[in-house]
């Protein structure tokens, strides 16, 4: 599978595609323009902000007014859940609550094996990484060179966000050293 990294420049060798862009129908507490980044507010609107979840419809024409609603598209990689009814934590649950379990204890299991797989590298236990991870903590493995893979994680957050329902990346590193 082709993976396109939205919010990067293409590399050379980049080729055409077609995506899913999860998208929410949102309303606009304030005038937003086409593209502009936004969150939502504790009354469940869209409103300017460069910490947001997600941009204001890209291909709308003008702006949006206060009132109006729209698609919100989605930071890429931000979702939690996808079965083309996707689940994102600003966002209430609308699937029926027993498949969405379901769902996402498969998601669940199977994100825990690969971190605890991916911890097994530098000889750590799941906890110990985990641990690591939320506080943002440096691990140090035995030997003198770190394994390639420890080099980039964002698989690793991709995974940590299954398992604990937050997407966050903390300054949690391994190094290896004598």
């Amino acid at each position: 599978m082709n993976i396109i990294p939205l919010g990067k420049l293409a590399t050379e060798d980049a080729g055409r595609d077609a995506i899913h862009i999860a998208v929410a129908p949102v309303v606009a507490a304030q005038i937003l323009s086409p593209g502009e980044h936004v969150g939502i507010n504790g009354d469940g609107q869209a409103v300017s902000s460069m910490n947001g979840i997600g941009i204001v419809d890209p291909y709308l024409m003008r702006a949006v007014k206060p009132g109006e609603r729209f698609y919100l598209c989605l930071y890429p990689n931000t979702i939690t859940s996808l079965r083309h009814h996707w689940v994102h934590p600003a966002f209430k649950e609308e699937a029926p609550a027993e498949l969405a379990k379901v769902e996402d204890d498969l998601h669940k299991e199977a994100s825990r094996k690969w971190i605890e797989e991916y911890a097994a590298i530098g000889k750590f236990s799941y906890d110990e990484f985990m641990d690591a991870a939320k506080t943002g903590d440096y691990l140090c493995c035995e030997g003198f060179d770190t394994p390639d893979e420890y080099y980039n994680k964002e698989e690793f957050w991709k995974h940590y966000a299954v398992v604990t329902g937050r997407v966050e990346e903390t300054g949690f590193s391994i190094g290896c050293s004598c």
